[in-house]
């Protein structure tokens, strides 16, 4: 039943890709700005950014799923040596599901609430497959095995699922068809971190054992560095730094990337200051003529007025960075490492704070109790329903 693999290097191509969306009343938001980046087979690439700056349209581009006034304005984007942005709706339909999958970024939204999750799943394997109503149901409960859900739960509602098992069901509905790629937006978002570990485990082991390749965005850099093999950083529609994972996160070569990993806290050295980027993002609509990360970056100088092109990092060639003093960064990386370079306010001096002995909040024998169904026999016999106990004294 599967589809025999190309042999190309890389399965994906993206290049120069720009997407614009179109504004009734303002200018059009140039949401994405000459992306590139290959995804080979087998290997996962990351797109890590802030909110805002272009990962998930670029991720919507490929596949053409952009909102009604989003428009790819220029590049090109090949699966397996074949141009996708030059497809038709009905060739680009074709695509979905049997050559590129998608997890999406709010799985408890994403599926039909009144049909079945068992449902969603073979309809989609029969609409892109030749198998059978009675195949197709086989082969989802062999997906839900290997994804860690019992099968009877197939003919549950996604309601009945909790965060963690319907994740676990959108990614058995993701690679259902055997595709090439599988294009998985903030994956773990909504879980808390001992879920979200499980499924990236989870994500690990299918990808190996399907020899698959992933297209994984985020926000959050932890994530990124457990899961993926090469990064983009994006900022402002633009790809900031690109390589491969240890480049970036051992050797990072743009101030962005390095003011994104000195924000968030290291583990290894947890009492180590965290810097915060100061401003916000430039206005999509009117984006700035020189380095989009200029009026934030603290070793901005007025050569950054004219937009640096990407350029190879010291050490790697396949490490680029788009910054006009890639060749300074080491010194950029210690200073970037010092909170007080990011504003002049520098790091915050909680000295002053002491902890007061009266209590900010009490709370005594709370309890909050749920009642349950009962059947008609037990209202007629006017037995007393048995409450859930939520909260207990």
């Amino acid at each position: 039943m599967s589809r025999q693999r190309a042999t190309t290097e890389s399965v994906l191509e993206v290049s120069d890709l720009s997407v614009s969306y179109r504004m009734e009343e303002s200018p059009d938001v140039q949401a994405v700005r000459g992306v590139s980046f290959d995804i080979e087979q087998g290997r996962t690439f990351g797109i890590v950014g802030e909110s805002g700056c272009g990962k998930t349209t670029a991720a919507n581009a490929i596949i053409k799923l952009l909102d009604d006034n989003g428009e790819i304005t220029d590049g090109t984007v090949k699966l397996n040596g074949r141009d996708l942005t030059a497809l038709s709706d009905s060739e680009i339909r074709s695509v979905r599901w049997s050559e590129i999958a998608v997890i999406p970024q709010n799985v408890m939204n994403s599926l039909n609430p009144v049909t079945t999750v068992g449902d969603q799943i073979l309809d989609v394997i029969q609409l892109h497959t030749d198998r059978t109503r009675e195949e197709a149901r086989t082969h989802a409960e062999d997906l839900f095995n290997r994804v860690g859900v019992d099968p009877t739960r197939l003919s549950d509602y996604p309601h009945e699922f909790s965060g963690g098992m319907l994740q676990r069901a959108v990614i058995a509905m993701a690679i259902s068809c055997d595709p090439d790629l599988l294009i998985a937006d903030e994956p773990t978002t909504a879980l808390d971190v001992v879920v979200q570990d499980e499924i990236l485990e989870e994500l690990r082991e299918l990808q190996a054992d399907l020899d698959l390749s992933m297209l994984v965005i985020s926000h959050d850099i932890g994530v990124m560095a457990e899961v993926c093999d090469d990064l983009a950083v994006m900022y402002s529609g633009e790809v900031m730094e690109r390589g491969t994972a240890t480049d970036i996160f051992s050797e990072p070569s743009n101030p962005y990337t390095m003011g994104l990993q000195n924000s968030f806290p290291n583990i290894e050295s947890p009492d180590d200051p965290l810097v915060s980027i100061p401003g916000t993002a430039p206005d999509a609509s009117d984006p700035p003529t020189g380095c989009p990360f200029a009026s934030r970056c603290p070793f901005a100088t007025a050569d950054c007025e004219v937009d640096p092109d990407l350029r190879r990092a010291p050490g790697s060639l396949d490490h680029v960075s788009r910054c006009h003093y890639v060749d300074d960064v080491e010194q950029l990386r210690t200073w970037s490492a010092d909170p007080t370079q990011w504003s002049e306010e520098g790091a915050v001096d909680d000295s002053h704070f002491e902890p007061s002995s009266d209590p900010l909040i009490e709370v005594e024998e709370l309890r909050k109790y749920f009642d349950t169904d009962q059947g008609l026999l037990d209202r007629l016999r006017r037995v007393e329903p048995t409450p859930v106990r939520a909260v207990d004294d």
